[in-house]
């Protein structure tokens, strides 16, 4: 949508909730901001973002993005939400 395209997350957050989205179309929201931020370099806010895509979101994807020495920490946050 224009609002996800335009990186208005929290808008299109409140948005999807108003309507009443499934669970599976806000966690690909929060992978959208989690993406966007990750890229930015936020670290701590994408791992928040990537937390709600749990049993949403292959973890794969969040683990490959956090291998790296330093963002274990981050990766550490993710795998206790996870388990």
């Amino acid at each position: 949508s224009i609002i996800l395209k335009r990186s208005f997350y929290d808008t299109a957050l409140e948005y999807a909730k108003k309507l009443n989205y499934d669970k599976e179309k806000i966690s690909y929201i929060h992978k959208k901001h989690g993406d966007h931020v990750y890229i930015k370099g936020d670290y701590q806010k994408a791992i928040e973002q990537y937390i709600f895509t749990i049993n949403y979101l292959d973890p794969s994807y969040v683990i490959q993005k956090f291998l790296d020495g330093s963002k274990l920490d981050y990766l550490i946050l993710y795998l206790e939400a996870l388990h």
